[in-house]
């Protein structure tokens, strides 16, 4: 996670490489999963730093297991089949390229992964514009643009509800002071009668 940080927070994807390339260099004990997640995020720094062969032959690695855990780990196999059409476009084979844009596009929209979607179509529409399809280019534009604002929305909607549940929380907490300061008080005023009791 912290390389990841490194990667899309910072945007230093040397550092990223350093610490995954020695986890995934050192691991031990990870479950098949965690090792196929690791690949791909090593995959994902090499075609930053355009190093497009050795993150093909780890993208090999991944698709397998993400196509055969497709319901569980959807996103995966969308970031691969991404992955894919960046590393097919520098390799300036566009047709697969294109095929793999348009598989991780419609994965995408069927889980509802709109800002992955919004990612995807905007890389799809500079291949297209650098290729000369400017009226397929625009069609994709308008899907970008679509997945933008859903993607805003939704997000939106999810920092809406995280408020209410924070406002919820806190009034929770509140209550749950006043309480225990009864409580203390209600303690103090018992022990104080048993004194002047005793």
């Amino acid at each position: 996670n912290i390389a990841l940080v490194y990667l899309h927070g910072f945007n230093k994807p040397n550092r990223a490489l350093k610490k995954i390339k020695y986890i995934y260099e050192h691991r031990s004990g990870i479950d098949q999963t965690s090792h196929h997640i690791l690949a791909l995020n090593l995959a994902s720094i090499y075609i930053k730093i355009k190093k497009y062969d050795k993150a093909y032959h780890l993208l090999q690695k991944c698709k397998k297991h993400f196509i055969q855990n497709k319901e569980t780990l959807p996103s995966r196999l969308v970031t691969t089949y991404t992955n894919y059409g960046e590393y097919y476009y520098h390799k300036r084979n566009y047709g697969k390229a294109i095929q793999h844009y348009e598989l991780a596009a419609a994965l995408a929209e069927e889980n509802h992964l709109f800002r992955k979607a919004m990612v995807i179509y905007k890389k799809y529409e500079d291949l297209l514009v650098k290729i000369g399809e400017k009226g397929k280019a625009y069609i994709i534009l308008k899907k970008y643009t679509k997945h933008h604002q859903i993607a805003l929305e939704t997000e939106k909607t999810e920092a809406d509800k995280y408020k209410e549940q924070l406002i919820i929380s806190e009034q929770k907490t509140t209550i749950e002071t006043k309480k225990a300061e009864k409580s203390k008080n209600i303690s103090i005023f018992t022990l104080a009668l048993l004194l002047l009791c005793l």
